[in-house]
């Protein structure tokens, strides 16, 4: 992962990140692309409002909070 991101700037990787996320929310749903968003605390600017607890709408942060077991952790 580390060679994956030194060789692209952080531009390229926030707009792959945008891409995925506007993709999520045109197949999925707008809630499942903010879920997406915010359980991967991303909020440079982003496409949709849910970058974090502050920002993202209360049921999304909800959602998030009930279903914590569908997160995978690394």
């Amino acid at each position: 992962m580390q060679r994956l991101i030194a060789e692209h700037p952080e531009g390229d990787l926030s707009a792959g990140v945008d891409l995925a996320l506007s993709l999520a929310a045109r197949i999925a749903g707008p809630e499942i692309a903010q879920s997406i968003q915010l359980g991967i605390e991303y909020d440079p600017a982003p496409p949709l409002e849910a970058g974090s607890p502050a920002t993202a709408p209360a049921p999304i942060v909800a959602f998030l909070r009930e279903n914590r077991d569908m997160i995978v952790r690394l």
